[in-house]
């Protein structure tokens, strides 16, 4: 099993929907490897949460900081044209909070 620890940002905010009565959190972590001998490297990782962590996911605003523990999975949803696109995706088993998005003041 390949198992991840990423640490980063949220993109927007998560998509919380409910399937049969069972909470599915959707959201999108952006990560950022910083590099002193090259420009740093960043990518943006879709994440997926069921049952209690999809619920704390679901309380996170775009830009909370976060630790992410799950599996590195590969998706292959097919497309339009009937051709399979892989993407990974990270089943999340975890989520720790370690900065709250900024709070927007009207």
């Amino acid at each position: 099993m390949k198992r991840a620890q990423l640490v980063g940002q949220l993109v927007d905010n998560p998509l919380i929907r409910f399937v049969r009565q069972h909470p599915i959190a959707t959201f999108t972590l952006d990560v950022c490897e910083p590099s002193s001998e090259s420009p740093s490297f960043a990518f943006s990782l879709p994440c997926v949460a069921w049952g209690a962590v999809a619920e704390t996911v679901g309380q996170l605003r775009a830009a909370a900081l976060v630790r992410v523990q799950g599996r590195l999975c590969w998706y292959s949803p097919r497309a339009t044209t009937g051709q399979e696109q892989s993407t990974p995706v990270v089943n999340v088993r975890a989520v720790t909070v370690l900065a709250p998005a900024a709070v927007e003041v009207r």
